[in-house]
């Protein structure tokens, strides 16, 4: 039996009273479990795979969390309570989590269904149209939005971990859109197909963590 899942309960806890509680310390120690959950993983389970493709690709998407993390950091450092966000969590924020939540239970359909003689790809193409809907909804934001990453350091802090999540996003699309294409005219192995899913949930899962920070928070 695996002690992650009782790690992994622990560390959400933590984060979600250090949050709520607005304990800074409690936020970073929270990410740095995750980070060495992560490495312990990489390192006992992924690296003895005679294929080092997803070993890889699994640094990959450690590497950009790690960006992000930095991020994060220098956000929550720069927030002042005078200062207000950038756009009422309530409002369009909730919206984008919402549609970034349901596009990854389409791809996850997808992945599950996968028959390339069948019509699972319905699904893909959901999960497209829902993050195209999250593009659309942050560039309405972004100019609606009465402030620039100019005023001051938080600003630019809080515009410039929604503009990397931006073009991750897109760049996600782009991705699943070529998925799309060659689920009908073939080509594509389900191994590449599973590595896009995994891009496209880490996408997914990281706006939430950018949601609590730069429009909770």
């Amino acid at each position: 039996m695996s002690w992650l899942p009782l790690f992994y309960s622990f560390v959400i806890f933590l984060f979600l009273v250090s949050v709520f509680l607005w304990l800074k310390l409690g936020v970073f120690v929270s990410l740095f479990l995750v980070l060495f959950s992560v490495f312990y993983y990489l390192v006992s389970e992924v690296s003895v795979l005679l294929d080092r493709r997803p070993f890889s690709f699994l640094l990959f998407i450690v590497s950009e969390a790690l960006v992000f993390a930095t991020l994060f950091v220098t956000t929550m450092w720069f927030e002042d309570g005078g200062i207000s966000t950038i756009s009422d969590w309530f409002n369009l924020p909730l919206v984008g989590c919402l549609l970034l939540v349901s596009s990854s239970f389409a791809v996850t359909v997808y992945h599950n269904l996968f028959d390339p003689t069948g019509d699972s790809w319905s699904y893909l193409v959901i999960a497209i149209f829902l993050g195209l809907g999250f593009v659309f909804l942050q560039l309405f934001e972004v100019w609606e939005c009465l402030c620039d990453f100019t005023f001051c350091s938080y600003y630019s802090s809080a515009f410039s971990t929604i503009g990397l999540h931006f073009f991750h996003v897109v760049l996600g699309l782009v991705v699943l859109g070529y998925v799309c294409f060659c689920s009908f005219r073939g080509g594509l192995s389900f191994y590449h197909i599973t590595l896009s899913i995994w891009y496209w949930h880490f996408v997914d899962y990281i706006w939430l963590i950018v949601f609590v920070v730069v429009y909770l928070i």
